[in-house]
C-alpha cells in the first residue's frame, strides 16, 4: 500500500480497477493533475492478471492508496471497499478507461461544501472512442434528471461526487449490476443532487468497459427490474408494463420492430401516466415545470425511433398519426383512452 503520508485530503478518489492496463496510465495522469490537489487516490484492484498492478506502482505520489482484493470478487464488492477505505467525506468516483478534465474536483467540492442538502453532484461528459475522439457531447438538460432517474441513471458514474454519510446511511453499493442506478436511485429519493451542465469528463466507449461487452445481458436485465421497481415506487407494487416497453423507456428501441403502432402509443402513454403519479409524489429534486419538460424529452426518441426502425406502413400509420395532431400530448389521449381505464 503506498500512504498519503502527513496530508489532510478533502477529497477521496475511489476508483476499481480489473485488467485496465490500456488506459490506467492516462486515467491516473488526468486525476492527480486536477487543479484540487488535496486528494487521496483510493485505487482498489481486483486482482487483475494484466500489468495494471505495475502501472498503479510505478506511480511515486504520496496521495495514492493502493489496495489488492485477496480474489476477483467483482464491482460491487470493490466499490464498496473503496468506500469503507476512503478517509474523507467527499467521495470522487472514477473508472480506469475514462478522464476528467482539470478542474473537475475543484467545482464539485466547492459545490458540496456549500450547499449543505446535496447529497450527489455530476457533471455532463463527453463520450469519447479509444483514440480520444469524440463521439458526441452529452446535452440532457439537468432540470429533466430527476424524472430521468427513473428509468435509467442519467448521471456517467465517473463524473459522480457525493457524500460519504449519505452513502453509508443508504447501504453502499447493493447490486451486483447496475449498481449505479440502484444507488443513485436511493440517494436522491432523500438527498438534493446537483448536475453541473459542464463537460469535465471523457466517457470513453471501448470494448474494455467494464462488463459492457461480456455482461451485457445481465446489466440490461437489471436496470429493466430496477426501472420497474421504480416505477411501482410511485404506482404501487402490483402495477406492471411489458418488458418491451421497459427497454424503450430504457433506449433499447430495437424491440419497436415488432411492435404494433397502439403498442407503441400506450408504451408513451404510460409515461405520462407514470409522471402524474411522479409529479404528486413528495422529493427535494421535483419541479413540477420541469416534469412537463422531461416528459415530453423522453416521450419523443421512442416515437422517432419507432417511425425510423418499424416496418414501413407501420411507421406510415403512427406518422401520419402524429402529423394529424397539433402535439404529442393530444394524441396520446385520443389513442390511449383504453390504456388509462385499465390501469387506474
Amino acid at each position: 500500500m503506498l500512504s498519503t503520508g502527513d496530508m489532510n485530503p478533502l477529497v477521496s478518489i475511489i476508483m476499481p480497477v480489473y485488467n485496465a492496463e490500456k488506459f490506467l496510465a492516462a486515467t491516473m495522469e488526468s486525476m492527480l493533475a486536477q487543479t484540487l490537489t488535496e486528494f487521496e487516490f483510493v485505487i482498489v484492484d481486483d486482482c487483475s492478471t494484466d500489468s495494471s498492478t505495475a502501472i498503479i506502482k510505478s506511480y511515486n505520489d504520496k496521495r495514492i492508496r493502493y489496495f489488492k482484493n485477496e480474489k476477483n470478487s467483482g464491482i460491487t464488492y470493490t466499490l464498496n471497499r473503496a468506500i469503507d477505505l476512503s478517509e474523507t467525506e467527499y467521495l470522487a468516483r472514477m473508472d480506469a478507461d475514462d478522464l476528467c478534465h482539470p478542474q473537475r474536483l475543484e467545482k464539485q467540492y466547492h459545490y458540496l461544501h456549500q450547499h449543505a442538502d446535496c447529497a450527489l453532484i455530476a457533471t455532463s461528459a463527453n463520450v469519447v472512442d479509444e483514440k480520444g475522439a469524440l463521439i458526441y457531447k452529452e446535452e440532457t438538460p439537468p432540470e429533466f434528471y430527476y424524472f430521468k432517474l427513473t428509468f435509467t441513471s442519467p448521471f456517467y458514474h465517473s463524473s459522480v461526487m457525493y457524500r460519504r454519510s449519505a452513502v453509508l446511511e443508504a447501504g453502499k453499493y447493493t447490486e451486483m449490476y447496475a449498481e449505479d442506478f440502484e444507488l443513485f436511485w436511493r440517494l436522491c429519493r432523500r438527498h438534493r443532487f446537483h448536475v453541473i451542465h459542464e463537460p469535465l469528463l471523457d466517457y470513453r466507449v471501448s470494448d474494455q468497459s467494464l462488463f459492457h461487452s461480456v455482461k451485457r445481458s445481465e446489466y440490461s436485465a437489471a436496470a429493466s427490474a430496477q426501472c420497474l421497481r421504480n416505477i411501482q415506487f410511485y404506482k404501487g407494487a402490483d402495477y406492471t408494463v411489458p418488458d418491451a416497453w421497459l427497454k424503450c423507456y430504457q433506449f433499447e428501441f430495437d424491440v419497436l420492430r415488432k411492435m404494433s403502432v397502439t403498442a407503441v402509443m400506450q408504451c408513451v402513454a404510460a409515461l405520462a401516466d407514470i409522471a402524474e403519479t411522479i409529479d404528486q409524489k413528495p422529493n427535494p429534486n421535483l419541479c413540477d415545470a420541469d416534469m412537463r419538460g422531461a416528459l415530453k424529452d423522453k416521450q419523443a426518441p421512442i416515437l422517432n425511433d419507432a417511425i425510423s426502425i418499424m416496418p414501413l406502413a407501420k411507421a406510415v400509420h403512427l406518422l401520419f398519426l402524429l402529423k394529424r395532431y397539433k402535439s404529442i400530448s393530444s394524441l396520446i389521449r385520443r389513442r390511449a383512452s383504453n390504456f388509462y381505464k385499465n390501469k387506474r
